[in-house]
């Protein structure tokens, strides 16, 4: 009965462990899809780079002529340019598209938080147990930073010449600054249920157990973007007319928009294992448990961005291996 009763305490064990090796891994690289373009290199400047882009590059024909002009009375600012052509002829841009002029896009990735797991045994037998777990990897950041400077084509209207062989296009942009901030996270939490069988059961500070079970793991992500909006102010092409301060200084805000997202995904998987525990006291010991999944676990997410969509992966490690503390609650009850 001694013994029998000292295997039943011996299994009443409440576990704290915390993960040497991380189960959550990426192949993402930041630095890879890190991006800044400037379409008006190798212009002159902002207006030779929408004349040609917009002006020219939209006609159906080379236009008899063409114009750029800064227009300061209307409210909001616009830009206005004016494309001749033969009234068989008609400019191909609507209004609504874009033509842009610079983008930007930066990462940063970062893990936080320690990864961790608690659970407890329950004894069936003198040797056989009940394990349940929960486990909780650390957290994956994804940080975006994107930014695009775009010019909108906003009117276009045709005006017959006088001399009926051609037509006056004039065109009204609108000049806007767009960034967008996000954060992404992602965490793998899960419950394990194992059998584990000691074949120690009878030394008292000693055990050592193979195990076999279940893993529900679950992988939740996590989306807040914010998009801010904003609209230049005293002149659409102040780098032009101010070329000596920073385009900033003319960026009137707009609007904001504040977007979140949630998902799961839950995957199951079996695996095997061994427990060693040593308990130096009665109230206290400390464990170590190695484990094989069947598999692992690769799941693709594809964020979305400005300059178009990137394959974001996450691995679940196939191996664990973990250390912690153990607790008697047969002494606290």
């Amino acid at each position: 009965m001694y013994r029998n009763g000292f295997a039943q305490e011996k299994n009443k064990k409440v576990k704290f462990g915390f993960y040497i090796n991380n189960i959550l891994s990426t192949s993402f690289i930041p630095e890879s899809v890190n991006l800044s373009i400037n379409y008006a290199t190798g212009y002159g400047d902002v207006t030779q780079y929408l004349m040609d882009r917009v002006l020219i590059q939209e006609s159906t024909a080379f236009p008899l002529g063409f114009s750029v002009c800064l227009n300061y009375d209307e409210e909001p600012l616009f830009l206005r340019g004016s494309v001749l052509l033969p009234n068989s002829e008609s400019f191909q841009g609507n209004p609504g598209d874009v033509f842009i002029i610079t983008q930007e896009r930066f990462f940063f990735l970062s893990r936080t938080g320690i990864p961790f797991q608690v659970g407890f045994n329950i004894p069936l037998s003198k040797k056989l147990c009940l394990g349940l777990n929960y486990y909780q990897s650390s957290k994956f950041s994804l940080e975006p930073t994107e930014s695009q400077d775009y010019v909108t084509i906003d009117t276009v209207e045709s005006i017959p010449q006088s001399d009926g062989i051609t037509s006056l296009w004039e065109i009204h942009f609108l000049r806007t600054y767009e960034k967008r901030s996000s954060t992404v996270t992602f965490r793998n939490i899960g419950v394990e249920a194992s059998l584990k069988y000691d074949l120690l059961a009878k030394l008292k500070r000693l055990s050592l157990a193979p195990e076999v079970g279940v893993n529900l793991g679950l992988l939740k992500r996590k989306l807040k973007r914010e998009i801010e909006l904003y609209g230049y102010t005293r002149s659409m092409l102040p780098e032009i007319v101010w070329p000596d301060n920073p385009l900033e200084n003319y960026r009137e805000f707009i609007e904001s928009q504040e977007f979140k997202e949630r998902s799961l995904k839950f995957r199951t998987r079996v695996f095997a294992g061994i427990n060693a525990e040593f308990c130096p006291t009665y109230f206290i010991g400390f464990f170590c448990a190695a484990r094989i999944y069947n598999k692992s676990i690769t799941e693709e997410y594809l964020e979305s961005s400005l300059l178009g969509e990137f394959p974001f992966d996450l691995k679940v490690a196939q191996y664990r291996i973990s250390v912690g503390i153990v607790f008697n609650i047969t002494s606290f009850l």
